[in-house]
């Protein structure tokens, strides 16, 4: 009786038994690998919180990822990845993950010529958010190097990407490269968000760019904006043999370079920019030569925001500063056409539009005054009404915003030529930022 129980009671501890090695093993291949994976994050973050690596076989390691982390301060030229990491730069033998770490500023309110044009920003509220402290998810960029990497435009290329959804088996129907950067931004077809939502990110990765082998993935520029896109392209020394036009599908790379994680706006990021197009900061312009800039809409890609009076407007312009220094900018130049225009200007003058992205080729000493439309609701409806701030802020321009009331549909406006004439004896009448930095005002 006693034999008849033993063999069934052996049996299952012989089933238990293989149950429990095969569950060991199953930690062993799919958990170690994790563990060793934080173990590389913990070593790259000075922590000595760490598992040794002969707990496990060689057989069973994890390949080895190469982590850093890097601090950005605010007065480094550009990012560019740790010299000593060689692996990094070569992008031949490891998979990488580089976190960029930037260091915290604060954009300063703008300049208003009139009580009710604060009292009437504060009221919209629009952006006003960015006078707080950046949060720090906004001052956080990642490069990673993903081994068999997948992406398509379904995947997010904002700040706020994941890039774990890169990570993926080679499909077979997918465009196939060797090495390659997708940077599939928002819009970026355009020269207006090429410049403020894929030139951050293309300054941030530029060292693997440079890569002979490197491709970068991007959207077409649309009709008259390619020869500007393709200009600074080439200044930061991606020639057009590098670049791989999207045209829709899945990409897969066998070393994908996820690079979307990047601060939406920074001054690093952007004097960096400047510095590797060639904006000639410190230009000598003698005062009476350095020309006051008037954009106009006439040929703008979208209508409206047009100024009704604006032969009346040049007129002023002209009897405050001379007819020789004031320019009416009609657009279609080239960069180093624009670059040379600009980098003269005094003042820019205009009416919220496009043109206004012409700002980043000036010095920081110039000073700028935007004039928003508004109606008793408000801004027009999708404007992006920090743009122009934010920008000239983190290039140290002295940024003006006058509103005026808007007097048709289409946010069309009619200056007061009394009331503009006082805003600019309140623009002549202030020192640029970096004059009243060096004389410590």
């Amino acid at each position: 009786m006693w034999r008849r129980h033993r063999r069934p009671s052996v049996m299952l501890i012989v089933i238990l038994a293989h149950s429990a090695v095969f569950t060991l093993m199953s930690i062993i291949w799919v958990e170690f690998p994790k563990i060793f994976r934080v173990n590389d994050i913990l070593n790259a973050r000075g922590s000595n919180l760490t598992m040794p690596h002969w707990v496990i076989p060689k057989w069973l390691h994890y390949e080895k990822r190469d982590y850093s982390r890097i601090i950005v301060h605010n007065g480094t030229f550009r990012p560019s990845f740790e010299t000593s990491n060689e692996k990094f730069t070569s992008v031949t033998s490891v998979d990488v993950y580089n976190e960029f770490e930037y260091e915290s500023f604060r954009i300063k309110e703008p300049l208003f010529p009139r009580d009710i044009d604060r009292e009437l920003f504060f009221k919209f509220g629009i952006g006003t958010s960015l006078l707080d402290p950046i949060p720090y998810n906004k001052l956080r960029g990642v490069v990673e190097v993903i081994r068999n990497g997948t992406s398509s435009k379904a995947l997010s290329c904002g700040w706020p990407s994941d890039y774990s959804l890169m990570h993926g088996t080679l499909s077979k129907t997918a465009t196939y490269f060797d090495k390659l950067c997708p940077l599939l931004s928002p819009e970026a077809n355009s020269f207006q968000h090429f410049m403020d939502g894929l030139l951050p990110k293309l300054v941030q990765v530029r060292d693997l760019l440079l890569h002979p082998d490197m491709k970068l993935l991007i959207t077409k520029p649309r009709k008259g904006d390619e020869k500007m896109i393709m200009s600074i392209l080439d200044r930061m020394g991606i020639p057009e043999k590098q670049i791989i036009w999207y045209n829709g599908g899945t990409y897969t790379a066998d070393f994908m370079v996820a690079a979307c994680i990047a601060p939406p706006i920074h001054p690093v990021l952007w004097k960096s920019a400047r510095a590797l197009i060639g904006v000639a900061e410190n230009r000598p312009i003698p005062p009476d030569k350095a020309l006051v800039i008037l954009l106009t809409r006439a040929y703008s890609h979208n209508g409206g925001r047009k100024i009704l009076n604006f032969r009346e407007v040049v007129d002023v312009l002209e009897r405050r500063y001379s007819k020789d220094r004031v320019l009416v900018f009609k657009g279609g130049y080239s960069l180093n056409e624009s670059m040379d225009l600009f980098g003269k200007a005094y003042l820019i003058i205009g009416v919220h539009g496009g043109a206004l992205y012409n700002l980043y080729f000036a010095r920081s000493t110039t000073k700028i005054l935007e004039i928003m439309p508004y109606s008793k609701t408000g801004y027009p409806r999708g404007l992006a009404t920090t743009i122009f701030w934010s920008m000239a802020s983190m290039i140290g321009q002295d940024y003006w915003r006058l509103l005026i009331e808007a007097s048709s549909e289409q946010n069309n406006i009619v200056v007061d030529l009394k009331l503009l004439n006082e805003t600019l004896s309140k623009v002549d009448s202030v020192l640029p930022v970096k004059h009243r930095q060096m004389a410590g005002l």
